[in-house]
């Protein structure tokens, strides 16, 4: 790999974006404030984020990732970690399941420290993860970052046995071209910085389970008017 490689690690300039991050914060919040169980929270967060799927997909964006669960967010009572872990083996079992029927051949990646799950989850994703089907080649991904550093991220890749091909060897291999995060912080929360170095990032002052189909759509047509330059 040469050493222009690396400075190209961007997006295109294209105004179509190719690869969308989620943060979708708030959901405790939330449940707290409509008196909601955190169990109940989580799952209504889990229907949004497929709908948030759904919706980019259908405006042909080729690769979404969301940030499920960052380590840190295993510091948090174990009765908030058991609710957003179901919740997540709920949504990779379930709703995306369903989701993907309508878009056979997506590859689901799973991004982060696996082996901390629980049973139940852990299975979900490599379940998910090893799905093909052959027949439709729709050449869409979805990468879960699940338990996700991105230091343990960067070290994988340095360590790795494919040496002198770095970025090759990253989970998530391509760059961003935006990042939406909602509950008004205006902070990745280490959400993929490599890859979002150059991404346009959007913050909603909404917790995530209040965020409607309309915002996306606002910020897809605010984004595809931009004219985006890389330091030229």
């Amino acid at each position: 790999m040469s050493h222009y490689d690396l400075i190209d690690f961007h997006p295109t300039k294209d105004n179509k974006p190719i690869h969308i991050g989620l943060i979708p914060d708030g959901t405790g919040r939330w449940g707290e404030i409509n008196n909601i169980p955190i169990m109940d929270a989580y799952m209504y967060t889990m229907g949004k984020i497929a709908q948030f799927i759904n919706f980019f997909f259908e405006k042909e964006v080729p690769i979404i990732s969301i940030y499920l669960s960052s380590i840190q967010n295993f510091r948090r009572p174990q009765e908030k970690i058991e609710a957003f872990c179901r919740a997540q083996e709920y949504f990779v079992s379930t709703e995306l399941i369903k989701l993907l029927k309508n878009y056979p051949n997506t590859a689901v990646v799973p991004v982060g420290n696996t082996d901390i799950l629980p049973m139940g989850l852990r299975s979900a994703l490599l379940n998910i993860s090893t799905q093909k089907d052959v027949s439709n080649k729709s050449n869409k991904k979805i990468y879960l970052c699940v338990a996700y550093n991105p230091l343990e991220e960067v070290l994988q890749a340095i360590e790795s046995p494919q040496k002198g091909n770095f970025l090759n060897n990253l989970c998530v291999k391509e760059p961003l071209d935006l990042v939406i995060r909602t509950s008004g912080a205006n902070l990745l929360s280490n959400f993929l910085p490599l890859q979002a170095g150059y991404a346009r990032l959007y913050w909603l002052e909404k917790l995530y389970p209040d965020v409607s189909i309309e915002e996306y759509e606002s910020i897809y047509n605010e984004f595809v008017k931009l004219e985006r330059k890389y330091g030229d």
